[in-house]
């Protein structure tokens, strides 16, 4: 069997967020391409208490109010704090969680499914793990 050299290009999968215990929403590289992140600047939030999801619309003028910051890093990473925003809606942002994004046509919103169904927690790894500059290995600690 021969060997084939990996080109470095990305298979993009289906566009996800992640919601860090800090509050910050953390767009995959699926999202940034699917929903074109480099052209805007700022997003308004939305939410829905009936049915539990929170809205994202784009736009490159500050709201005068709701309006958050879009930070987009050379196309391949996004963020966003949500901190105040889960704390006023009382949304647990206590554990790293990743969210599925859909969009909603009807209303041209980006829509975040916050059910605690649909939410997938993401693992903590209970390893320890040090990193040493002199040797550029890491070690585990015990």
């Amino acid at each position: 069997m021969s060997f084939k050299r990996y080109n470095g290009e990305c298979v993009l999968k289906a566009p996800v967020v992640t919601l860090t215990k800090r509050g910050i929403l953390q767009f995959s590289r699926a999202a940034i391409e699917k929903f074109e992140m480099w052209r805007y600047r700022f997003v308004e939030l939305y939410y829905n208490s009936a049915t539990v999801r929170a809205g994202i619309t784009f736009t490159n003028k500050l709201p005068k109010q709701g309006g958050q910051l879009l930070k987009v890093y050379e196309k391949r990473y996004a963020d966003i704090s949500l901190r105040s925003f889960c704390d006023y809606y009382g949304i647990d942002h206590s554990a790293e969680r990743e969210y599925e994004l859909g969009y909603n046509d009807a209303e041209k919103i980006i829509v975040l499914e916050l059910h605690s169904s649909s939410a997938s927690p993401i693992p903590v790894v209970s390893e320890k793990i040090e990193f040493t500059k002199a040797n550029r290995k890491c070690k585990e600690r015990g």
